[in-house]
């Protein structure tokens, strides 16, 4: 309530008027800290008890001085000393006397020693002692259990939730189970993140943009009151929309990073052909796409999504696996690594941070994701004997291969994966009608994770990787089944 979008004013102030029959609530200990918590940023809490038989959890509950901020009423008394108006209420407050700080804490119900006295709650945040336990209210810019841990940079995300028929109506309700415990878990406002809402089914639909509700409660309130939409899933009007629509001003916020949660079965019904350039596409405008499956339906697209980024899929079945994933799910948010703190640029490469990473912006006659190749190289690099506009006569092609020689130095398996999708596929010759397909043969899977970010980046775009592998290691043939297109057992050879 207390937030600028529900109409809260800030010059003005806020106070909360609590009416209660009841001696104790059902738990003392989450009602004492949800009134400290309150009372933390600003809101004073004024009480009124009715026909209290004991108001030890009234007393602990109100702002003090009790004297100011309690009313007991007891109906026995006559009618004329029941009347409390509110301007009766606010003319008992005295603007010039401030609340006492702290507030008294819960007592009645814990025997235990202070669970405070050891100071557990670290970065000027505020211990509540309670029944056996206890909890820090921490200060903006930490999070924790005790408030140890620093937030990552601010951060605007996107949960994109399918919607599809392939989903059904128990499953989406699951998926938004799912998005509540990971609002809650990132704790939006001490750590400044903004979240926002989107489904797809047929077609995208924004729920809400980034930003347009700043609180975790009335997020998760509003995510529980998004319907199910039935309809073919449009994957690629979800990457489009995340471009185009969310990340694009609408709350979005400049020079801050920007992570989407896709939640989904992997399927698509809907623009098919398609799907991976529109994620490639959000991918390069900076936009980090977590993919997280729910009950597995179709694999390629989310799986490349995930290699093309160097993430892995997440794969849960219920609630408590996700519970135990949490920290690699919300990694992306709460991280704030500067990628370029080592110069990874060689060459006098210009080094950028990007969603987690970093780009190497090479000088001219540099090339390679450090910068570690120039341009023209020979031995120990990969050459291009033939571009696709020369290799429609079969006697061109088979000049091409007889004149290929053996060089004596290390293979340079990555290069030749990536000047295939740079220097051949999008030039000359290259037919769209047509599918693309790279037939590898290699004896050799040396740098095998840049082989398999190189793998990935070809397969984001459409191309089928056939894989021929020569005397490799056990290892080398399991980096190269993961490298080549599935199924697996049709396309990689030994």
């Amino acid at each position: 309530m207390f937030i600028e979008p529900r109409g809260d004013r800030n010059f003005a102030r806020n106070l909360i008027f609590l009416l209660t029959g009841q001696d104790k609530s059902k738990d003392t200990f989450d009602a004492w800290a949800a009134a400290q918590k309150a009372e933390a940023e600003g809101i004073n809490l004024f009480t009124v008890g009715i026909n209290l038989n004991d108001t030890m959890e009234l007393d602990e509950l109100s702002t003090h001085p009790i004297e100011t901020y309690r009313q007991l009423i007891n109906t026995d008394q006559p009618p004329a000393e029941l009347n409390l108006t509110l301007s009766e209420i606010l003319g008992r407050i005295d603007d010039n006397v401030e609340p006492e700080r702290p507030r008294k804490g819960p007592t009645g119900e814990n025997p235990d020693a202070n669970k405070c006295a050891s100071k557990p709650c670290q970065n000027g945040a505020f211990c509540i002692d309670g029944i056996g336990s206890y909890q820090c209210v921490c200060t903006n810019g930490f999070h924790g259990q005790n408030c140890d841990k620093k937030c990552g940079d601010p951060a605007d995300a996107v949960f994109v939730m399918n919607t599809s028929e392939g989903i059904g109506e128990y499953t989406f309700r699951r998926i938004k189970g799912y998005v509540d415990y990971l609002v809650g878990q990132m704790i939006v406002e001490e750590c400044d993140i903004r979240v926002s809402a989107m489904k797809y089914s047929s077609s995208p639909m924004v729920q809400f943009n980034i930003g347009q509700y700043q609180d975790t409660n009335t997020i998760t309130s509003m995510v529980d009151h998004i319907g199910y939409t039935k309809g073919k899933a449009n994957m690629a009007g979800a990457f489009r929309s995340l471009r185009t629509n969310m990340f694009n001003g609408n709350g979005d916020r400049p020079r801050v990073k920007n992570v989407a949660y896709l939640k989904t079965d992997g399927s698509v019904g809907v623009n098919e052909d398609i799907t991976l350039q529109e994620a490639e596409l959000a991918i390069e405008s900076d936009i980090q796409i977590i993919p997280i499956a729910i009950q597995m339906r179709r694999r390629e697209e989310i799986e490349n999504i995930a290699l093309f980024q160097g993430l892995k899929t997440m794969e849960i079945d219920d609630k408590t696996l996700l519970y135990s994933m949490k920290d690699d799910v919300l990694e992306p948010i709460f991280e704030s690594v500067d990628s370029c703190a080592d110069s990874p640029c060689r060459n006098g490469g210009q080094c950028k941070n990007n969603n987690g990473g970093f780009l190497c912006e090479c000088r001219a006659g540099f090339s390679g994701d450090v910068c570690q190749n120039r341009v023209v190289q020979f031995a120990g690099s990969a050459l291009v004997r033939l571009d696709l506009h020369k290799g429609s006569r079969n006697k061109a092609v088979m000049s091409a291969v007889s004149g290929i020689r053996r060089f004596g130095s290390d293979t340079m398996p990555m290069e030749a994966l990536q000047k295939t999708r740079l220097r051949i596929f999008g030039r000359a010759g290259d037919r769209k009608d047509v599918p693309n397909t790279v037939i590898f043969i290699t004896k050799s899977m040396r740098k095998e994770s840049e082989i398999m970010r190189e793998a990935g980046k070809l397969k984001l775009e459409g191309t089928s990787i056939i894989g021929i592998g020569m005397d490799l290691s056990d290892s080398d043939k399991n980096f190269l089944e993961t490298a080549v297109s599935p199924p697996v057992v049709a396309n990689a050879f030994f």
